[in-house]
């Protein structure tokens, strides 16, 4: 038997708006890397009430960004 339940404590995404911590938690990174985000402009709020929150349309522009990896080649040193 499925349980199609959402977890308790889990913001909804069919809510239109979310809080700081709420998008954490949807992105699994702590709340200090989302105002990190806000910070370099990466991310747009909405103050409002005292609160800052993000509207759906920026969760999913802030979702939807994908890029190619590319990694840096390190190259070792190599002790003497």
């Amino acid at each position: 038997m499925q349980n199609n339940a959402s977890p308790p404590n889990r913001p909804k995404l069919e809510q239109q708006v979310f809080t700081i911590a709420e998008v954490a938690q949807i992105v699994g990174k702590h709340p200090s890397t989302v105002y990190r985000k806000l910070y370099a402009g990466e991310l747009n709020v909405c103050p409002s009430f005292g609160r800052l929150n993000v509207t759906k349309a920026e969760l999913d522009k802030l979702l939807g960004v994908s890029v190619p990896y590319n990694p840096i080649r390190r190259t070792r040193k190599v002790a003497k």
